[in-house]
């Protein structure tokens, strides 16, 4: 997700008033993540006519007052070369070309496609076939948030997972368990209201260590509780694992 990415860049020339507003959503939102979400996924009728001096303060120069395109086109055509992207293996840059050329709502994969990336990089690592041109399409129509500037919603991934047949369960981010694929969703700075909402996915491989995508580090974990503690600095918001 983008919220972070795009608050952080404006943080610094943020006035009080817009401070004082964040700081009052931040302290509303935490521990009743899944609703706010929910409600960023209405924003089209909801968020954006309420909140958009909000946004534009915040975020700068905003599309969320735009109508979403139909990207399908452009994204037919972009998708060869995320396909190349991929064929490495798993999607770990979302700022490569090849996902900025992937168009999300009024967004794209590089400005708020992590929880897309994450997806896409969770399903094939179960050995199924799928599509971004697809995925995008699907979480257009029901995930994203704000039009794709504030990313998809994990509980939406969540569903998508189930939908697809996988079976998926709400763990703690202290969970010890062998588990093998897991979604995570996290606040990636816990002592700022202006840091970035990051969703990845985890898999346990060959080593018999979870490796963390699209998440700029090379390390290896036993466990999520393991993958936490070694980012002290991150708040999580959710943990699923995921299974066939």
């Amino acid at each position: 997700m983008s919220l972070g990415s795009h608050a952080s860049q404006a943080s610094h020339s943020a006035k009080a008033p817009t401070d004082t507003a964040l700081k009052l959503f931040y302290d509303f939102v935490k521990g009743r993540e899944k609703e706010a979400f929910a409600i960023l996924r209405k924003s089209e009728d909801l968020v954006i006519p309420v909140a958009a001096p909000l946004l534009k303060a915040v975020l700068g120069d905003t599309k969320a007052t735009d109508p979403i395109p139909d990207n399908k086109p452009a994204n037919k055509k972009a998708e060869s070369a995320f396909e190349k992207l991929a064929a490495k293996g798993y999607v770990e840059d979302q700022k490569n070309p090849a996902c900025e050329a992937i168009k999300v709502g009024v967004a794209n994969l590089n400005w708020g496609g992590c929880g897309i990336i994450a997806t896409y990089n969770l399903v094939k690592s179960l050995g199924r076939k799928t599509s971004i041109v697809d995925l995008v399409e699907h979480f257009e129509a029901e995930g994203i948030m704000v039009k794709g500037e504030f990313g998809t919603d994990p509980w939406m991934i969540e569903q998508y997972l189930k939908q697809r047949g996988f079976k998926t369960k709400q763990i703690p981010a202290t969970d010890q368990s062998a588990v093998t694929h897991v979604l995570t969703t996290f606040w990636n700075d816990k002592d700022t209201i202006t840091g970035s909402a990051h969703t990845i996915c985890l898999t346990r491989e060959a080593d018999g260590r979870l490796h963390s995508h699209n998440n700029y580090d090379r390390e290896t974990y036993a466990t999520v509780k393991d993958f936490y503690a070694k980012h002290p600095k991150v708040s999580p918001i959710v943990v699923f694992s995921v299974s066939k």
